[in-house]
């Protein structure tokens, strides 16, 4: 019997790796996952991978040095290489390119086509079943729901119901960790937490959400004013707080 391709997602962000575990739930691959370049660095000495699945900003570095250091490593060549991140330059595309990255994926991307590539990469296919229906809470409104479900889960509502609700337990540590960084000055962290929400809320179809976290991840890497960047964190709290509010 043929082993199961073994696949590491290198991602900070829970509620991403929580979809992308979703989507590759019934593929016959072994996912195995990290949430910095050290842990990924470990993984990959422990055991062979097929595919690594790389998110580019990461807590301790950017995940493209890693890439250059693989290529470099005999016996690396096998491993096929995914990029899935948000906003990716075309300058960081070439990069990829010439260092044979199988695919960039752009975040945040409907589950069908993460599917697709995996199964290209790793040079399998099989069936995807549907995720097992959870209850829907009346968080979302019901054409924002349908949106996300439409444009990022390849129409099925219970595998986007079920990653809301993994959403919901996530939020509130995204929200304290944006606090914190507000609290503490630290641009770094700051542009880290809004950075992965800009991606989360796009997956469950807040557009206001989306554009206001991919606006103060852009202030925070320019090094703008804290005080404004704390006045625009505190908007994107207010939303992100209403959406964990139980439903009535």
């Amino acid at each position: 019997m043929t082993p199961p391709s073994r696949v590491l997602l290198l991602e900070d962000d829970a509620s991403i790796r929580r979809f992308v575990g979703m989507a590759l739930a019934e593929l016959p691959i072994e996912l195995v996952e990290a949430r910095s370049i050290a842990e990924a660095w470990e993984q990959l000495g422990r055991q062979d991978v097929d595919l690594f699945i790389s998110d580019l900003m990461l807590p301790d570095g950017n995940a493209m040095h890693m890439f250059h250091a693989l290529r470099e490593q005999p016996g690396s060549s096998a491993m096929q290489v995914v990029i899935f991140s948000a906003g990716v330059s075309a300058a960081t595309r070439e990069l990829a390119a010439e260092l044979g990255v199988f695919r960039v994926l752009d975040k945040p991307v409907p589950y069908l086509d993460l599917v697709a590539c995996v199964e290209q990469a790793i040079g399998g296919a099989s069936p995807l079943s549907l995720a097992q229906a959870v209850v829907l809470t009346d968080s979302l409104p019901a054409t924002q729901r349908q949106r996300a479900i439409d444009d990022h889960f390849g129409g099925q509502a219970a595998l986007f119901d079920e990653f809301l609700a993994s959403c919901l337990a996530q939020l509130p540590a995204d929200v304290d960790a944006g606090d914190q960084a507000c609290a503490t000055q630290d641009a770094g962290a700051l542009r880290r937490v809004a950075h992965n929400l800009k991606s989360v809320l796009q997956l469950i179809g807040s557009t206001e959400g989306h554009a206001m976290a991919r606006r103060l991840e852009h202030a925070a890497a320019e090094g703008q004013a804290f005080a404004a960047m704390t006045s625009d964190w505190g908007q994107i709290r207010a939303l992100v707080k209403s959406l964990c509010r139980p439903a009535a």
